[in-house]
């Protein structure tokens, strides 16, 4: 089973905003087939992180901002995987782990608290809102009071109240 890595991710990322089609394309390429990488939603949570680094330096705000689209656009398709998905020959889609499914839930709230970036807001609160429709409650126990907390914290400018229909 192939893997994909930070770096990797963030390369990918990073050559998908190129002007230059034949770096660009393969990017994109790459990018597409995420949903068959283990872990590679992780990652993605990773770089969306605010004070996310690769090689000492803050990762870029735009990087930041692709990584949450990909992130709210990968798990719309993936967290819950059927059979039917799993098997696909010709696009197969791996399934999230339990623990990678633990991690995301934990950072997103937390990541949503202190972003400032418009989109990434946007893009981890719909991420909340895909999670939540399948683990909210039973697998989720904590979301409520989470955003409660948040809620009362007051959290960057209010973030937790976009938020909608958990």
């Amino acid at each position: 089973m192939q893997t994909i890595t930070f770096d990797q991710l963030h390369s990918a990322l990073v050559a998908t905003f190129s002007p230059i089609a034949a770096v660009r394309t393969p990017a994109e390429a790459a990018i597409k087939t995420l949903k068959s990488y283990p872990g590679s939603t992780a990652l993605l949570v990773q770089l969306c992180l605010k004070n996310s680094t690769i090689s000492s330096a803050l990762v870029d705000i735009n990087v930041r901002k692709a990584a949450s689209i990909q992130l709210k656009n990968l798990l719309r398709s993936t967290w819950s995987v059927s059979d039917e998905m799993k098997n696909n020959p010709t696009d197969p889609t791996v399934e999230i782990t339990q623990d990678e499914k633990t991690f995301i839930k934990e950072s997103i709230i937390e990541q949503l608290q202190i972003e400032d970036d418009p989109v990434i807001i946007k893009m981890l609160a719909e991420v909340v809102n895909i999670v939540a429709v399948n683990e909210f409650p039973q697998s989720w126990p904590t979301l409520l009071p989470k955003l409660i907390a948040g809620i009362r914290e007051g959290g960057a400018a209010g973030n937790i109240l976009k938020v909608r229909g958990v």
